[in-house]
Parts: structure tokens; sequence; C-alpha cells
């Protein structure tokens, strides 16, 4: 016995311990953590494509790089889906990404309209056979893209001077 604790049974301290373990997925259960704040660097990979999206238009736009801007643009036929799963992953975090999300979504059409492109630019699409109609189509769906992209940017919430110069400079229709 410890002269300075109070006699306690054994089988009390048990039941003690087991109501408050019992107790414990009740109290937690419900709990949903505070959401996470968001800072410029976890979207910075869509801003950085926004950007991207700003050079490849030039190269739509300018006949003699239209083989740099085909190129770009296989390599994001491959790689640019990566965009949306970042994006679900960013809203997850921020308590957000369920299915259908708004955010995503934007973010899906910019790469939808990115792939899109493509097609324009090799004669693939029969609407646009021509190839100045073709690229004038191009360099429309790249600016609807740059506004999908803005969208995302200003919902993320993130107040960062380089995010709303670039959704100011991307205005939504």
């Amino acid at each position: 016995n410890c002269k300075t604790c109070p006699k306690m049974k054994l089988s009390k301290i048990v039941a003690t311990v087991v109501v408050a373990f019992a107790a414990a997925p009740m109290v937690t259960a419900n709990y949903t953590p505070p959401p996470r704040v968001s800072e410029a660097s976890d979207v910075m990979p869509i801003y950085n494509l926004g950007n991207a999206i700003d050079g490849l238009i030039k190269k739509v736009e300018n006949d003699e790089m239209h083989d740099k801007a085909l190129s770009n643009l296989e390599v994001f036929k491959t790689d640019g889906m990566a965009f949306t799963m970042f994006a679900a992953t960013y809203r997850k975090k921020v308590g957000g990404g369920q299915e259908g999300d708004p955010m995503v979504k934007h973010i899906t059409a910019a790469c939808d309209h990115v792939n899109a492109c493509h097609d324009l630019l090799t004669g693939q699409n029969e609407d646009f056979p021509d190839e100045k109609a073709a690229c004038e189509e191009c360099v429309r769906r790249l600016e609807e893209a740059q506004r999908c992209i803005a969208k995302f940017l200003e919902e993320s919430g993130i107040h960062d001077d380089r995010f709303m110069e670039y959704c100011e400079k991307h205005p939504m229709q």
C-alpha cells in the first residue's frame, strides 16, 4: 500500500480505465479537425501550369513555333491529368475534395481544354480543318483553361499577390 495514496482496489481502477476508453470513441467519432490553412506553396503547381499556358499560347500564335507547341501538348497529354489528381489531393487536405468538388472540376476542365489543342494543331479535329481557324480555336481553349485555373486560385482563398495578379489577368467571363 502506498502511504500517500488512498486505498483503491485494482478492480475499481480497471473499471475507471475501461469506462474512459469506452467513452473515447464517442468523443472522437464526432471530432472534425479544423480545416488546414492553405499556403501559396500548396497550389503552386496549378499556378505554374497557368503561367506555362501563357508561353504555350505564344507558341501557338507563332507559325514558326508550332512544333514546340505540339511537343509541349504531347507531354501534357501524357502527364496533364496529374494536375487534376493534385487538385483533388489538395482539396482533401483542406476539407474538400469530395466527389464532384467544383474546384477539382475547374482543373479537370482546364486540362481538357489544353488536351483538346493537340487534336486541333495536328488537324485531327474535323470541325477545324483550316490551320488558321484551328490555331484560333486552340488559343481560345487555352485562354479558357487559364480562366478555369484563375477560378481555382480565387476559390482557394489564398491571399497571394501573384495569384491575385493572375486572376486579374485572366478574369472570369
